[in-house]
């Protein structure tokens, strides 16, 4: 099927499901399937529409591929926890009004990825990654925190952010 869709310039994620053992796409599944050059993309929808494909453009390409072998090969959790924040909101608007001349300004993010680099070199081992036979455990911090902005999501790395400072971090 991946020969004969590449063939026909058929993408296979074009294709809703397979019918073929397990859900696989067969060559039976290409028969209603629509050609890649005859998708409009970018195109506005009919009129009506709730929606507008946009075309994607390099960078937000790497920023999903990059984020996709994320979710694949770091093992993952998910913890929630509620804190107040008063005192550090305080912190932060006292840091910056010192930090004004110099142009710094230093965000809640930054206390966050400061907080996280700590916390890894406090216990090691969430500071790993998992390498098919074996488990990395990383000597230095690297933390990389999604962040919107009007071009897309970019995920920056702050590399060693455990011997950083806040304002370096900024």
């Amino acid at each position: 099927a991946k020969r004969l869709a590449a063939e026909k310039g058929i993408s296979l994620s074009q294709v809703p499901s397979g019918s073929g053992p397990g859900g696989r796409i067969v060559a039976r599944d290409l028969d209603t399937a629509v050609p890649i050059a005859t998708l409009q993309v970018g195109v506005p929808a009919p009129a009506g529409a709730v929606y507008e494909d946009i075309p994607l453009t390099n960078m937000r390409q790497t920023i999903a591929k990059r984020l996709l072998q994320s979710k694949q090969m770091i093992p993952h959790y998910y913890l929630t926890v509620e804190i107040r924040m008063d005192r550090l909101l305080r912190l932060r608007e006292e840091l910056n009004e010192t930090l004004k001349a110099d142009g710094t300004k230093l965000s809640v993010n930054d206390f966050v990825i400061k907080a996280t680099a700590l916390a890894c070199k406090k216990v090691p081992a969430a500071n790993s990654s998992w390498q098919e036979t074996f488990i990395r455990e990383h000597k230095t911090v690297d933390v990389s925190m999604a962040v919107s902005t009007p071009e897309g999501l970019i995920t920056p790395i702050v590399f060693e952010a455990e011997k950083k400072g806040l304002a370096t971090i900024s």
